[in-house]
């Protein structure tokens, strides 16, 4: 496979589109995590952030298990905007292929090592969970995938 402008193009469109959602989300999560530590705290007066007022009616422990709701969207918006691009230049189904088993395998790993928290030392197993979990909710699945797709193309 021939890497074109075109392929560039999409490829620095859809990389500044996973960047904005990192940036999205970690304004969202880091307001969210601010507001439930005044929660938490029992602050008189509890505010959060302009923009996320959706959440202020809600308890410390809703908007925890919010959260996982909210990181299953994140994760489903990396996932298209992952996806997409090589679907774009790569037209076939290993891009659907690569794209699910990165992400399934990244997220089966972290879900294991946040499971295994609750058996040893909390602190240690959650850091490595979403440290894991990085590996897809940022651009770094797509720098991953592309040049395995090239290299798999040439196979």
């Amino acid at each position: 496979m021939k890497i074109t402008k075109k392929s560039i193009f999409i490829l620095l469109v859809f990389f500044t589109i996973l960047i904005f959602i990192g940036f999205f989300r970690e304004f969202v999560f880091e307001g969210i995590n601010v507001f439930m530590g005044q929660l938490y705290y029992q602050y008189e007066n509890p505010k959060i952030r302009p923009g996320l007022g959706l959440f202020a009616n809600f308890s410390y422990w809703e908007l925890y298990y919010i959260k996982f709701g909210l990181t299953a969207l994140f994760a489903a918006l990396y996932f298209v905007a992952t996806y997409f691009p090589l679907k774009f230049i790569f037209n076939t189904k290993k891009a659907f292929q690569f794209t699910s088993i990165y992400f399934l395998g990244i997220f089966s790993l972290a879900f294991g090592f946040y499971l295994l928290a609750y058996l040893g030392t909390p602190e240690k197993f959650y850091m490595v969970s979403r440290r894991l979990a990085e590996f897809v909710q940022s651009p770094l699945a797509l720098m991953i995938l592309f040049p395995a797709l090239l290299i798999s193309d040439k196979n």
